[in-house]
């Protein structure tokens, strides 16, 4: 949808309620609305910002975890790759540096309960 119309996602224009009821006639996307509104939001990260330096590593890290991410989770859905070498999947993933993008981030966080 988002392909034809603009307001089915966030950005700097009005949004009028009436347009989501355009294509939320349904009462099961009526209550699934409904229920997201009640969410409780209060573990939502802040907007951190990563030092340069961490950009270009989180980046680096997070451009392979994410494609390698992407072909497994498919696989894995589809039946292709058994369930049963999910822990090799979370290897790989940590083998790709992914507990050292956590590390910047959680750092990212740090300074911004800090301000």
């Amino acid at each position: 949808m988002a392909r034809y119309s603009h307001g089915t996602f966030s950005g700097p224009f009005v949004y009028d309620k009436r347009f989501a009821e355009q294509y939320t006639s349904r009462p099961e996307q009526k209550q699934a609305i409904a229920a997201w509104m009640k969410a409780d939001h209060s573990k939502l990260v802040p907007p951190t910002t990563p030092t340069s330096e961490e950009s270009e590593k989180i980046a680096s890290i997070m451009n392979d975890v994410n494609t390698y991410y992407d072909e497994m989770v498919n696989k894995f859905i589809m039946g292709v790759e058994p369930l049963d070498r999910f822990d090799d999947f979370v290897a790989a993933v940590r083998r790709m540096g992914i507990d050292e993008a956590v590390r910047l981030k959680q750092a990212a966080f740090d300074r911004f309960v800090r301000r």
